[in-house]
């Protein structure tokens, strides 16, 4: 469905000169005297003279009115919503039109602030709510709501859908799965729910941290920074793929990483690191924690003192949190 919009349309009217202002303190009124010359200099026959004053009279009246009145046309407003649907939404346009007519609009004075008005739609009795506060003579929203939430994606975050997230935020959520990361630095975390799969990407070739954890519960993390990097998750852990490489001059940085490490699979996971495969009984094993973690290589073979990759787990784990 194609939601409703929710305009604010305000008539934010400037005042007009009244008689005090420098222009029209040249405008006769009906008791003035003419010279030969108007005041424009220019000859002025008896006739175009009475049209002047009648003239001058007429607006005299009408600035009085808007003068006495000014203070509520200022704060004027008006709107229009534009409901849109989907041609599967409604049977046939006297149902789209039975509907419009079931909802609500509301336009008034915001409590708070008499200055701001308060435009509020309800589509239909159990619709979404929008609301928006507009101050007219600044042109500026004071606040927008859908159904009482900000409509807009948070801070830190990118992308959202019902699938995916992408942020750098640090912690990246999305149907049951983990994402962490080096706050600041941009991640994009990906779920197929119905296949068990998850992917994280390091989409940026800046050195950061990936730590993912599935609904399942198994987690796929290393020991030290990463360049550009994913890490594809496949049958609920069963199968694991990683793809990541260094710039040039990111190969002597320090606090790289040099192991892969899984949690939370009794079984030796399928795992494949650059395209290279390595069975389960090419897999290391180490208890961290109390936890059991499977270790594979990210570059050359595994350092043989698992007492540092530990280190650097916790090391890493300390910035990116739990």
């Amino acid at each position: 469905m194609v939601g409703p919009t929710l305009l604010v349309e305000v008539y934010n009217m400037k005042k007009p000169l009244t008689r005090e202002d420098e222009r029209l303190d040249t405008i006769p009124d009906a008791t003035s005297t003419f010279d030969d010359e108007d005041l424009l200099g220019v000859d002025l026959e008896l006739d175009d003279m009475l049209d002047h004053i009648t003239m001058s009279d007429v607006q005299q009246r009408a600035l009085e009115n808007i003068e006495k009145n000014w203070n509520t046309m200022t704060r004027a407003a008006g709107g229009v919503v534009v409901r849109m649907a989907d041609r599967e939404e409604f049977n046939d346009i006297q149902d789209f039109i039975a509907h419009v007519q079931d909802c609500e609009i509301e336009l008034r004075d915001d409590p708070e602030d008499a200055t701001v008005k308060h435009a509020m739609f309800r589509d239909g009795p159990d619709g979404d709510l929008l609301e928006a506060g507009y101050h007219p003579l600044r042109g500026t929203f004071t606040f927008r709501r859908v159904n009482g939430e900000w409509p807009y994606l948070p801070v830190g975050i990118s992308r959202d859908t019902p699938l995916s997230i992408q942020g750098d935020t640090g912690d990246l959520r999305k149907n049951g799965a983990v994402l962490r990361s080096k706050a600041g630095m941009m991640a994009f975390l990906q779920t197929e729910p119905i296949t068990k799969s998850y992917l994280a990407l390091n989409p940026l070739p800046d050195l950061n941290l990936l730590s993912l954890t599935t609904a399942e519960g198994v987690e796929v993390t290393t020991d030290g920074l990463l360049g550009i990097a994913r890490i594809h998750v496949q049958n609920g852990g069963e199968k694991i793929c990683v793809c990541h490489a260094l710039k040039p001059d990111q190969t002597e940085q320090p606090g790289l990483a040099t192991a892969l490490l899984i949690f939370g699979s009794d079984e030796a996971p399928s795992v494949s690191v650059n395209e290279q495969k390595f069975d389960a009984a090419e897999l290391r094993s180490v208890e961290i924690d109390g936890r059991r973690a499977w270790l594979a290589p990210l570059a050359d073979d595994l350092p043989d003192d698992t007492d540092a990759i530990i280190k650097r787990y916790r090391e890493s784990r300390a910035l990116i949190g739990d």
